[in-house]
């Protein structure tokens, strides 16, 4: 659009920069009706942050325009160095966000920020300059050039006008733009100053375009202490639909401005959310306990003695105990509680304990987090859902009627168990896939559950269920598995511990990830802590931070009897601590058959209605009724169940968990 020299104004006696349109183009209206347009733009504005214009002036059949000259490197002279860090991005993005709304508030676009057109002074002052590609909307405002067809690549039909790496989805196809284009190009800006490449750089025009058009930036190469903030913004100003797009520059500046953004990792909430968490903390007075432990383990390699810090985490009240995970990058934790009578998954950040919900993630169970911490898998409604925490955007990756655990790896595998009996199923985390087995049950083994990834993303561990029970070791690609360990559930702790529960009792063991075998001893970490269906309380991050719950995994619960209309009528025997599940009817009504745990065996107890006194039936036969040994009973009572519903006004027993 011209060339710019450093200048003396004899008059003033000032250095300004003169930007000089070039002499072949010096007589094309066009050109010259731009170059108008430009002063006339600079002159409507006045900020600190936005180079000022001093004139407009013609000498000799030579255009040009008397500029404010601004010291100091480009901003694209600075990221050439190597990305900032956030303490120092952040200032300089709030006060590009200041011209950039200085310029919508007169109706103008920009059109092309850059950090090339970005200055720096020595005195840490933002200068955008370059509005020479800068449009209006607001026909106040409409200046006497009426080109909106500056040149940077061009067609028969329509103009694209920008720098290719920072264009828009709709500058890229020639469409209309507003302020919008320039929240877009400002995230390209902030992506890049914290990582050293724009969000879509590519070697080719074209190949520019289409990731613009179709990809999405790699939000791995983000620092790991970027706030949770403003990778949340960035998500907002890089939506390829401007209709989901951050609307004002303003938005992203107050942002950015909260002390709790700019000098917290955790999201900070607005006044009404925080006013709603201290009412859901007020409400948690029966709160589930978590201790959050970041072991030292691998502080001392050889011994467990290294040290620990512990930290008790208070949520709301929930009825699942099992249902909580930590982000792998240890910084937030997810779980379900219910603070209106609904169960959902809450966000809780282990920083700041700032706490929000996830919408439509209502009756959620086994929650699981994406390797990157910006997603979260769980199981509701019969199916494998994902949500994302910025977005919350929710969506069904398959059905299952199980929430048996699930696990994600880098490359977008999903391992879950969808049947009580099936074995372990992979999709993609993206949907649309049908699930695809991933091994095969051989004879003893009753069931998959609650597989986890290995560092690899190749390995997993699970628990199998039935004759053969304990944990196991697979591969994707592969049929065949090998016992690793005799125990209740297994959580593998990065890089190299394997934490599992035993008789109640949470251990850990070192874990040789190339030799996929256990080396050492074990030595104990916490008890008691209970499992259920092979999953445990624990959660383990990337970082050497885990997450579990001591004590039952469910609380005390107790038998009742209900009518058709599900009001208690009767209670049947006294509250239970030991895990009771699946309550089965016999066929005279005398007798409820139901899977107890005691003694770290899961058996088969009946209880006789009428005095309240229970028997066991098997032992140790396995972990659930379906065990061969209790089969013909469980099978029986189901159909006669049915028939006794039929002619008895008071016909289901029921199982209520009791504070």
């Amino acid at each position: 659009m011209g060339e710019v020299y450093r200048a003396t104004d004899t008059n003033l006696k000032r250095q300004v920069a003169l930007k000089v349109l070039p002499v072949e183009v010096g007589n094309d209206p066009d050109r010259l009706a731009r170059f108008q347009r430009e002063a006339e733009i600079l002159a409507a504005l006045n900020h600190p942050h936005i180079a000022a214009i001093y004139g407009l002036e013609e000498a000799a059949n030579l255009h040009f325009l008397v500029l404010e000259l601004v010291e100091g490197e480009t901003l694209a002279e600075r990221l050439a160095r190597g990305p900032m860090r956030v303490r120092d991005a952040i200032p300089i993005a709030i006060q590009i966000c200041e011209a950039l709304e200085a310029a919508h508030e007169k109706g103008i676009v920009h059109r092309d920020l850059k950090p090339a057109n970005i200055k720096l002074t020595p005195q840490g002052v933002v200068k955008v300059l370059d509005f020479g590609l800068a449009t209006v909307f607001d026909a106040g405002l409409t200046t006497s050039g009426s080109s909106t067809l500056p040149t940077m690549m061009a067609s028969h039909t329509a103009m694209v006008v920008g720098t290719p790496a920072y264009m828009s989805p709709e500058q890229a196809t020639a469409r209309h733009v507003d302020r919008t284009s320039d929240v877009w190009a400002f995230g390209c800006s902030l992506f890049e100053m914290l990582t050293g490449t724009a969000p879509f750089a590519r070697t080719e025009i074209d190949d520019v375009i289409g990731a613009i058009l179709n990809a999405e930036p790699d939000w791995q190469r983000l620092p790991p202490d970027s706030p949770e903030g403003i990778r949340r913004l960035l998500r907002r100003c890089l939506q390829k639909d401007r209709r989901a797009r951050l609307h004002d520059i303003a938005d992203a500046r107050i942002e950015m401005q909260d002390d709790g953004i700019v000098a917290n990792p955790a999201d900070r909430r607005p006044d009404s959310a925080r006013w709603r968490e201290r009412l859901v903390w007020s409400c948690g007075v029966t709160a589930l306990l978590v201790a959050a432990t970041w072991l030292a383990i691998l502080a001392s390699r050889q011994s467990p003695a290294g040290r620990q810090m512990r930290v008790d985490v208070t949520t709301p009240a929930s009825m699942n105990a099992l249902a909580f995970a930590i982000s792998p990058d240890g910084q937030s934790m997810v779980f379900a509680a219910a603070t209106d009578g609904r169960p959902r998954l809450w966000l809780r950040s282990l920083d700041s304990g700032s706490l929000r919900p996830l919408s439509q993630t209502d009756d959620a169970t086994s929650p699981f987090w994406s390797p990157d911490s910006r997603s979260i898998g769980f199981f509701a409604d019969g199916k494998l859902k994902r949500v994302d925490v910025d977005g919350e955007l929710t969506r069904v990756l398959a059905r299952s009627v199980a929430d048996f655990g699930g696990t994600w790896n880098r490359d977008g595998v999903i391992l879950f168990s969808p049947t009580p009996s099936s074995p372990l199923m992979r999709v993609s985390a993206n949907g649309g896939d049908v699930p695809v087995g991933v091994r095969t049950l051989t004879p003893g083994q009753g069931s998959a559950r609650s597989p986890q990834f290995l560092a690899d993303g190749r390995h997993f561990v699970f628990y199998v269920q039935g004759e053969n029970h304990g944990i196991y070791v697979g591969e994707l690609g592969h049929a065949d598995s090998h016992r690793l360990l005799d125990a209740d559930a297994a959580i593998y702790a990065a890089p190299d511990r394997l934490l599992f529960v035993r008789q109640r009792k949470l251990y850990a063991q070192t874990f040789n990830q190339a030799r996929i075998e256990l080396t050492g001893n074990p030595y104990l970490l916490d008890e008691p802590v209970s499992t259920e269906n092979g999953l445990a309380p624990v959660s383990a991050s990337a970082t050497s931070a885990i997450l579990y719950r001591t004590g039952g995994v469910v609380g005390r619960r107790q038998l009742v009897w209900v009518d058709r209309s599900g009001a208690e009528v009767g209670r049947v025997g006294e509250p239970d601590d030991n895990n009771p599940l699946t309550p089965e009817i016999s066929p005279d009504g005398r007798f409820v058959a139901l899977s107890r745990s005691v003694d770290a065996n899961q058996d088969v107890w009946l209880l006789d209605t009428t005095r309240g006194v229970l028997s066991r039936f098997t032992s140790d036969v396995g972990s659930y009724p379906e065990a061969a040994a209790a089969g013909p009973l469980i099978a029986t009572v189901a159909v006669s169940a049915i028939a006794t519903a039929a002619v008895k006004a008071i016909t289901a027993v029921q199982m209520f968990d009791t504070i």
